[in-house]
């Protein structure tokens, strides 16, 4: 179901709880529902973001939308640089400093855990999701 886009920046500083499999599947759907509804300015999306404080975030992969679940960054690397970046859930653009690559480990829909080095604009979307989950905004 496509959900409202919260900006109350009172909800968005909120931590996220882990994702609870068997209970929390339906959020998958309604991320990927939102996501695509709003696919020209989105590059990921947290769930915080539809008002549902689950560690569970989309990162825009090509034309699609991938699930990463209850996702932590292990590593960060020692460069960084500053990026401008948008939210669906703020208006105009903000300055951050991002890491160049990070290590995550996350779960996919199915239970299976992953471990990967992103870099580049992969790494940045997952920054600023993962923030999300930990309730720091840009």
């Amino acid at each position: 179901m496509i959900k409202d886009i919260i900006k109350d920046e009172s909800i968005l500083t909120q931590k996220s709880e882990h994702f609870i499999f068997g209970e929390d599947e339906y959020i998958i759907q309604d991320l990927l529902d939102t996501a695509n509804a709003h696919k020209e300015n989105c590059a990921g999306l947290a769930s915080i973001q539809i008002g549902i404080p689950k560690k569970v975030i989309l990162v825009r992969q090509g034309n699609k939308f991938v699930p990463f679940i209850n996702p932590m960054i292990l590593q960060k690397s020692p460069k960084t640089y500053i990026a401008t970046e948008g939210c669906l859930s703020l208006d105009g653009q903000r300055t951050v400093k991002r890491h160049a690559s990070v290590k995550v480990v996350w779960r996919t829909p199915d239970g299976t855990r992953k471990v990967q080095m992103f870099n580049g604009y992969t790494a940045e979307i997952l920054q600023h999701e993962i923030d999300h989950c930990n309730g720091i905004i840009i």
